[in-house]
C-alpha cells in the first residue's frame, strides 16, 4: 500500500470494516499506528477502541472532498493519545 492508495481508501469507502481489514498494510506504511489497535480508551463516552474511534472519524466526513489531507488527519486525530495517558495511584 503506497499513501496514495491509503488516502484513496480513506477518501472513498463508506465501510469501516474495509479499512480495518487493511490494518497490517496500513501499518507497514506507518509504522507506529498499531499502538491505535485495541487500545482501550478508558472513557465511557467512548463505545470504540482507538483504532475502531478513528476510522469511524474518516468515515463520518462526507466523501470525496477536495482536501485530501482531512482523512488522513482525521486517522492520525488521537494518534498520540496512549501516550498522554496517565497512570492512576491506584494499582488498577
Amino acid at each position: 500500500m503506497t499513501l496514495e492508495d491509503l488516502i484513496r481508501l480513506l477518501k472513498t469507502t463508506d465501510d469501516v470494516n474495509e479499512i480495518d481489514q487493511r490494518r497490517m498494510e496500513i501499518a507497514d506504511l506507518l509504522p507506529g499506528i498499531e499502538i491505535m489497535y485495541d487500545y482501550n480508551q478508558q472513557n465511557s463516552a467512548h463505545q470504540y477502541d482507538l483504532w475502531q474511534h478513528s476510522i469511524h472519524t474518516v468515515i463520518n466526513l462526507n466523501r470525496g472532498l477536495v482536501d485530501d489531507m482531512l482523512y488522513f488527519a482525521a486517522l492520525l486525530h488521537d494518534i498520540v493519545r496512549p501516550a498522554c495517558h496517565c497512570k492512576g495511584r491506584r494499582e488498577e
